[in-house]
């Protein structure tokens, strides 16, 4: 016979206290999962499985993020402030991420480059964003000249 699935009820009495009072601190969700004697694997049925539970940590990790943004803002003339080691956390914990240039291709051939070429606009134009001109290959290299 299968043991029964631990679920909420089986947590401490006060854990959306507990959950909320560390993540306010800028707690984990691995700080959570120590903190409540969580497997990963129960840790993340209770998500997929009890709306409470997930809504609570979902709660907790904005709760999280704004402490550890609040950190970052109040050091900012702080020249001991280490805000390489601060970025890095924040991509990792929060799935930062830094802009990426995205290579454009036409089939096999890579586009040379695309300029903006700025033109008057007419009346009827006004209020209508404008989509840059692509440009040949030997276009773009003559422009960059």
């Amino acid at each position: 016979m299968a043991r029964p699935k631990k679920t909420t009820k089986d947590l401490p009495k006060n854990w959306k206290g507990l959950i909320s009072r560390e993540m306010r601190e800028g707690a984990s969700k691995q700080e959570i999962k120590i903190m409540l004697g969580l497997s990963n694997d129960l840790f993340e049925r209770l998500m997929k499985e009890d709306k409470e539970f997930s809504e609570t940590m979902s709660y907790g990790v904005e709760l999280s993020e704004a402490w550890w943004l609040k950190q970052g803002r109040l050091n900012l003339k702080n020249k001991q402030f280490n805000y390489g080691g601060w970025y890095m956390n924040m991509k990792n914990r929060f799935a930062w991420r830094d802009r990426q240039a995205t290579d454009v291709t036409s089939g096999e051939r890579p586009i040379a480059g695309v300029v903006i070429m700025p033109r008057k606009r007419t009346p009827e134009e006004d209020g209508v964003v404008l989509m840059p001109q692509k440009l040949t290959p030997e276009e773009a290299d003559a422009g960059l000249k």
